[in-house]
């Protein structure tokens, strides 16, 4: 294809382009009023043939292209304290799971998570760290992790499209044909179905609990917390939750730490009720027990047993299972409870039980 141009236009815009030209021009009408002729109009044409020269160069010099260098292409610094940092509660999500995080499109993780901190707060008295959540190819595209401490506690597969049906032992029926898309993971709920969302209501009228997707993230997050909660219990964690009963009790805080017994000592003492189950919300009677009962002991283990006297209802009113305040027990034989009772030993702020390894077994089961 040809393309038209205009050829007078063009042949004034190639002499603009090239102000030496002009000069040239200019300078040869100077040399022409050393003759006969007019010196009036050659001067004049002169004159004009320069101003178009010192135009031109100045456009010349705007429109001219800077010359920019190479780009260099510059490895980026990763940042040391970012590798050695680890988010001491983490949740991944596969590809599918991701919308759980999105509002616009229903996604309410965020006030699931929310909610479980709450819970942990009111129970055990405990402030779980921020959780990070965050995608994570390596999963599969329905696949979830929770970590703490960058260590996995958790790892299994949900339906974000289904609901979970689950058989508490108030199931009348089995199922509907067609309604069943899947099993859920034995660490979810045993046994749970992934079910079509559509047959809710039959399902519930059969007599099974049901729980979304999200539901289903937070129930494992919550028991993943319960469960770990005295790794979770970090040396500024302690500290936070000493200043909030300064607040209201500063005699008894600044009488214990760290005279009587420093940060490092009473965060191992809440630890350890942690680690048995023990709620450690009345920090208020712990903390009075540790004054009253810590230059009386040798062992933290001591300690502990002192505390959890102190805590007997607290222990007992969470262990009622009715209304009637009964709590639901396992007995053992007065000949087993004196062998349990003569075997033990408090080495240090260990305990030991010097007991044949299958009792030992039979015990923990």
């Amino acid at each position: 294809s040809h393309k038209k141009t205009d050829l007078s236009r063009e042949a004034v815009q190639q002499v603009l382009a090239r102000p030496i030209v002009l000069v040239t021009a200019a300078a040869f009408l100077c040399l022409l009023v050393l003759t006969k002729l007019p010196m009036i109009p050659l001067l004049t044409v002169g004159g004009i043939c320069l101003l178009f020269a010192w135009g031109g160069s100045q456009q010349n010099s705007e429109t001219k292209p800077e010359t920019k260098p190479e780009p260099v292409t510059v490895a980026k610094d990763i940042s040391i304290d970012r590798l050695l940092t680890n988010d001491l509660m983490e949740i991944e999500l596969g590809l599918e799971l991701v919308r759980l995080v999105d509002a616009r499109q229903g996604g309410t993780l965020l006030q699931g998570v929310s909610n479980v901190r709450q819970q942990i707060a009111a129970e055990l008295g405990i402030i779980l760290p921020k959780i990070r959540i965050r995608d994570n190819l390596d999963l599969g595209r329905k696949e979830y992790r929770i970590l703490i401490q960058g260590n996995a506690v958790e790892r299994a597969t949900l339906e974000p499209d289904h609901l979970l049906a689950m058989d508490t032992g108030n199931a009348i029926k089995p199922l509907d044909n067609g309604v069943v898309v899947g099993l859920a993971s034995e660490s979810i709920a045993q046994p749970g179905y992934w079910i079509q969302s559509s047959a809710w209501e039959q399902t519930e009228m059969a007599g099974y609990l049901l729980r979304s997707c999200t539901e289903v993230l937070t129930s494992q997050l919550k028991k993943c917390s319960v469960y770990n909660a005295d790794e979770l219990l970090t040396r500024d964690a302690t500290a936070q939750l000493l200043d909030e009963l300064k607040k209201s009790s500063p005699r008894i805080v600044e009488e214990i730490v760290p005279d009587v017994l420093p940060l490092a000592d009473v965060q191992t003492v809440l630890q350890s009720l942690l680690a048995e189950g023990i709620s450690i919300r009345p920090l208020h009677l712990i903390m009075e027990t540790i004054g009253s009962s810590a230059s009386k002991t040798k062992t933290l283990t001591q300690l502990v047993e002192k505390i959890r006297i102190k805590l007997a209802r607290h222990i007992s009113g969470g262990l009622q299972t009715d209304s009637d305040g009964s709590v639901s027990v396992f007995t053992i034989s007065d000949e087993l409870q004196n062998r349990i009772a003569c075997a033990w030993s408090d080495e240090g702020d260990e305990l030991h039980l010097d007991m044949p390894k299958s009792i030992v077994e039979m015990l923990s089961i």
